[in-house]
């Protein structure tokens, strides 16, 4: 993977975020990944393996990314970083 990194970096953080077990290689890979080719899945997938290794600067950062380039189209309508309970400045009380 080393060889070809950015062919393969989105691969690999499903891997690692999943059976390789590994959340801070899954983020690392995932961050490449989004930031060679900032798609709306790439953002999508480094969002989430920012969550999972802890790193809320990342995940702010990642959020705002997509919003800045995505949020005026339909797909990220009905992305899951569309949804308000991924906006760090939103609080919305769990008993709704």
């Amino acid at each position: 993977m080393e060889k070809h990194l950015l062919a393969f970096a989105d691969h690999g953080a499903e891997f690692y975020s999943g059976s390789g077990n590994d959340v801070a290689r899954a983020f690392e890979l995932a961050r490449v990944n989004a930031e060679n080719r900032p798609t709306l899945r790439a953002l999508e997938q480094a969002h989430g393996a920012a969550i999972e290794a802890g790193k809320s600067d990342a995940v702010t950062q990642i959020l705002s990314a997509a919003e800045n380039r995505w949020g005026k189209t339909s797909a990220f309508k009905v992305s899951p970083l569309a949804d308000p309970c991924h906006r760090p400045d939103v609080n919305i009380p769990a008993s709704i």
